[in-house]
């Protein structure tokens, strides 16, 4: 099953749950996750029937479960913070195969401790920062320009940019036409 895209800034790992943990019914699980929110709160709300909250239970750890193997595969990249130097960090696909995830805050801990925190899963690897992908569009863009290219609009070098790069439109991982035109087009073309 193919996985959808994710927004620019990343799913924490209960929004990937959903996104990611190929559930029939991904709706299901939210209200499922809307009643123990609830009931942690101190809402004596009951479940419908025991079989339901079994089955939701079942389906929640099945889609974690799916999720934390599509990070180990590398089939999703995953960003967070070390939580004793709060440096970002991108998880590398292995680490995960150690580490324990907390699924409600979006964090990890690695043996008993809290390592991880403020997690972030992607489609396609973790996004590279700004300045990196500033950096291959401004190459991109020179060396496009060193063959003789001339481009009538900024979206016109934008599509070449991305094409020479082995991009789309659709998966250009934060290679977006905004940033483009207002960090590399325009800086170019004003010099």
């Amino acid at each position: 099953m193919s996985t959808p895209n994710s927004p620019p800034g990343g799913l924490s790992l209960a929004e990937a749950t959903l996104a990611y943990g190929d559930l029939a019914r991904p709706e299901k699980l939210k209200v499922f996750r809307l009643w123990r929110k609830a009931r942690a709160s101190g809402d004596p709300t009951q479940p419908r029937d025991d079989d339901w909250l079994t089955e939701r239970c079942s389906e929640e750890v099945a889609a974690q479960t799916r999720l934390i193997e599509k990070l180990q595969h590398g089939e999703l990249g995953a960003t967070g913070f070390d939580v004793d130097t709060l440096a970002p960090i991108k998880i590398h696909s292995d680490l995960w195969r150690v580490l324990v995830p907390d699924f409600d805050p979006s964090a990890a801990k690695l043996n008993g401790k809290d390592k991880i925190g403020g997690i972030l899963v992607f489609t396609r690897g973790a996004p590279q920062s700004t300045n990196r992908r500033v950096k291959i569009m401004r190459e991109a863009l020179e060396d496009l320009y060193r063959k003789g290219e001339k481009f009538s609009t900024a979206k016109a070098a934008h599509s070449a940019v991305l094409r020479l790069i082995g991009e789309t439109e659709e998966t250009n991982r934060g290679l977006g036409y905004e940033t483009f035109r207002t960090k590399v087009y325009r800086l170019k073309n004003s010099s």
